[in-house]
């Protein structure tokens, strides 16, 4: 018998054609998969740092278990052609069943998050244990098609590096495919679902027909040896004295395969951190920074697998890894200048949306593909040296190819857990970039003195590319924080240059800065007001937004029919926890998803003491949305002020999913109060948040401070208590903070009321669909309107429908014309036209 290294043989190119269009679909279906299931985790499990984290180990892990089994599988004398159909079959089948499996598994999550919350070691454990549950059969099928493909189409191991280098690439670009449409086209579109169901569905397609066209191409690797002309000899020869691969001791391309990895996942978190300072947290902003991240992997792969495999040495791959090390020091102070730059984009109020992601595109290729190509190009390289090596003679294809996917994954894992839960919250995301490029100079030196023989001059080069690996994230920090966190994305339209930006930025003190599960800032203007930034964003402030973060801690009082416990889901600044803490309460649970957050908290002492010093109250570093649906206890008031709805993550807490949790917590009598803010909305999006809200609550009132709603639910009918109003006012410390306001009558508090019931509905009678988890279309379409200017359409449409809604409060009296007056001066400070309050005015009063 020959071995499988012998064995050599010509697959037809229409096979291969199959087999190459086969893979690049299946790629675009495995990352199309990723996505889907990870959202659906988050809903489960929460969308915390850890949680998200444990998700991507365990997916890393399945894919790695299943090249191990993929390359046990193709050592057996079966069609392998046919074994590969029958993966996809299989994988397809699986992802049709995951939704209904998944719906299971909520139920154990719940039982035993409620037992474990308070311990953070158990419950990720836990989690990673019903995470594997769920992932392990389809990433475990996705793992094992690589050694397999790889074992049918090249059977003669030496030459594996440029084939099986070919397909991993064209399987990477088809994930490159599935991460911009999922995120573009099919989620947007058809829903989460829907999405799952035509990946599955081309998986068992791709499958059958790999099964019926490949049905006659089995060829068995015991096949005898094709003859070998003088000229194939003669180039083999040449081949082997360009190269010495065959020479290479087998633990360095082991060794540089896990570094690869560890690098990669450095690289991609720290990226992702800092790249959204520039271009925001919605999907769109992290789907393209990651199709852009894997086609530099798809065309390093490919290139190197075609053009350089001859080049192939010891001093290749050290000078590869130098190349990359460098490569990421020069760029990296090149992300600390993106704000600047990107004023120009996100400054233009006319711009086009689709032009400016591609401008973020064009943007985050030129930043990543250097380092990306570089990565992608060592795995042909090492599994060339992987085959070839002396030490590894008799092993296959398959088998060759399962090792080098292994240790690269194992890398990917450990940099993907390191980045995340020590490097970037330590020392945050631009070391964590210098790390990524001091291991990759590192692992060069080691690579140079791993090797023999050795010169005096190849230790002293080591030791001096090691020196700098050393140095570099001590010296090499170049970022401003304070422009980093200036919100480009965001607040750009007000800044006219690069130079009104700067000078803007320079009125105020960073004071704190954390980088974990978020970029969390607090900025002091020279008048001594401080803002919470997260992700370049304002949550919160002591001066500006106090209005909407004390009205979200009064405004359930005057509805509950009791207040012995309240939820506020968010802490921000802890104003409005701090609000409700000054009511007559039992308990004040906070819950707050960023540790950062609860830190940065910290500096708004002076307007939130009670937070941290009340016995009432609690803070819980957790998912919000997950505490509700898997803890027992109901509430009287639940109070929800997460950030923006088009941000990924938060827009968890604006569908009827969430609103029905909510719902199912309080107890009778209770109050939902949502924030909305509609700034940046398009209208429709707006009333489909609010057609959602209603879909759960019968009851809706709507309050209303510039451009944030309040939106006050119940399951029974919504009656403002009077008494309960004369109550603020009464005490002195509420008044206090009223004043501070310009809110100093209960009737000028009542002119923040705009619709009742009837009229709400009536606003949102035309919206016939809902925000749901399964099809979220205000996180996928509302960032679209980001970068237009303020809209004043829903304005506009709640002040139309409240000219018609009536207040509806247990003290008649109190329905004055005053609390319309009182509209005039905040309509003033809210820079509202004066022809628009006159007018508000006219049709208000008559």
């Amino acid at each position: 018998m020959t071995s499988p290294r012998s064995s050599s043989y010509a697959l037809p190119t229409r096979i291969l054609v199959i087999l190459i269009l086969a893979f690049l679909l299946s790629g675009m279906c495995a990352l199309a998969y990723q996505v889907v299931w990870a959202r659906m985790l988050s809903l489960v499990f929460g969308s915390t740092n850890q949680a998200i984290s444990t998700v991507l180990a365990v997916f890393m892990l399945g894919l790695a278990l299943g090249s191990h089994a993929g390359a046990k599988l193709s050592r057996r004398g079966i069609n392998l052609g046919i074994m590969y159909g029958w993966l996809e079959i299989a994988l397809g089948c699986y992802a049709l069943a995951f939704p209904f499996i998944l719906s299971n598994a909520e139920s154990v999550h719940a039982a035993i998050f409620s037992a474990t919350y308070d311990s953070e070691i158990s419950l990720a454990l836990y989690r990673f244990l019903i995470a594997l549950v769920l992932l392990i059969i389809p990433t475990s099928i996705m793992g094992a098609t690589l050694p397999v493909l790889a074992q049918y189409i090249e059977k003669d191991a030496g030459k594996a590096g440029s084939r099986i280098g070919t397909l991993y690439a064209i399987n990477t670009f088809g994930a490159a495919l599935g991460s911009f449409s999922s995120a573009f086209l099919a989620i947007p579109y058809y829903g989460l679902n829907w999405t799952i169901y035509f990946a599955a569905t081309l998986n068992v397609l791709i499958g059958l027909a790999c099964i019926f066209l490949l049905r006659d191409t089995f060829i068995e690797s015991t096949e005898k040896p094709l003859t070998t002309s003088k000229k194939q000899k003669k180039d083999e020869t040449k081949k082997d004295r360009l190269d010495d691969a065959a020479m290479i001791p087998f633990a360095i391309p082991i060794f540089i395969l896990f570094l690869i990895g560890t690098i990669g996942m450095l690289l991609e978190n720290a990226w992702s951190h800092a790249l959204v300072l520039v271009f925001g947290t919605s999907v769109y902003a992290f789907s393209t920074m990651l199709t852009a991240y894997l086609i530099g992997l798809s065309a390093g792969c490919y290139f190197a697998a075609r053009y350089l495999l001859p080049y192939c040495s010891i001093r290749f791959l050290a000078g590869l890894l130098i190349l990359d090390g460098f490569t990421i020091l020069a760029i990296t102070p090149v992300i600390g200048l993106l704000p600047a730059w990107f004023i120009t984009i996100f400054g233009d109020m006319q711009a086009q949306w689709h032009m400016v992601v591609a401008k973020e595109f064009l943007a985050c290729a030129a930043l990543m593909f250097l380092p990306t190509f570089i990565g992608g190009a060592t795995f042909p390289l090492c599994l060339h040296i992987i085959t070839r090596s002396r030490q590894n003679q008799s092993v296959s294809t398959g088998v060759s190819t399962s090792i080098a996917y292994i240790w690269n994954t194992a890398g990917s894992i450990c940099g993907a857990l390191v980045a995340g839960f020590i490097i970037i919250p330590l020392v945050g995301s631009e070391r964590c970039l210098i790390i990524a490029a001091s291991l990759a100079l590192g692992g060069a030196a080691v690579v140079i003195l791993g090797t023999r023989p050795q010169t005096s001059y190849r230790k002293a080069f080591a030791s001096f590319i090691f020196l700098i690996a050393l140095a570099a994230p001590v010296f090499f920090t170049t970022w401003d924080a304070v422009k980093m966190n200036s919100g480009v994305y965001v607040y750009s339209k007000f800044f006219d240059s690069e130079s009104a930006m700067e000078r803007e930025m320079k009125n105020y003190d960073l004071i704190f800065y954390k980088e974990g599960s978020a970029s969390v800032a607090v900025l002091e203007s020279a008048l001594g007001h401080r803002f919470l930034r997260v992700n370049g964003k304002t949550d919160g402030s002591s001066e500006g937004d106090n209005t909407t973060q004390m009205l979200l801690g009064y405004l359930p009082y005057l509805y509950a029919r009791n207040t012995a416990d309240a939820l506020v889901i968010g802490l921000g600044t802890g104003i409005t926890s701090a609000c409700v803490l000054d009511l007559p309460v039992d308990s004040v649970e906070s819950i707050e998803i960023s540790p950062e957050v609860v830190e940065a908290a910290s500096f708004f002492s002076a307007l939130n003491d009670r937070v941290f010093n009340d016995p009432r109250s609690t803070i819980r570093i957790l998912d919000g949305r997950t505490w509700l649906s898997s803890m027992p206890k109901k509430y009287d008031m639940i109070i929800s002020e997460p950030s923006n709805p088009w941000q990924t993550g938060n827009a968890n807490l604006f569908t009827a999913d969430f609103f029905r949790i909510a719902g199912n917590k309080l107890n009778e009598g209770g109050i939902l109060c949502q924030w909305i803010p509609y700034y940046n909305m398009d209208s429709s999006h707006f009333k489909l948040i609010i057609k959602s809200l209603q879909s759960v609550f019968p009851y809706v009132h709507l309050w209303m401070s510039g451009t944030d709603t309040f939106l006050l639910s119940s399951m029974q009918p919504l009656e403002i208590n009077a008494e309960r109003l004369s109550y603020l006012f009464d005490n002195s410390e509420i008044r206090k903070k009223f004043e501070d306001m310009h809110i100093k009558t209960p009737g000028s508090l009542l002119s923040f009321y705009y619709l009742d019931n009837n009229s709400l509905q009536t606003m949102t009678q035309g919206i016939t669909s809902l925000n749901t988890d399964s099809f979220p279309v205000v996180e996928f379409h509302s960032p679209k309107f980001l970068l237009g200017p303020n809209r004043p359409d829903i304005f506009f449409d709640i002040l139309e429908a409240s000219y018609a809604s009536s207040l509806e409060i247990s003290d008649s009296a109190l329905e004055t014309n005053a609390r319309i007056l009182h509209r005039r001066n905040f309509y003033s400070h809210w820079r509202i036209p004066n022809r628009v309050t006159e007018e508000m005015l006219r049709r208000s009063l008559n």
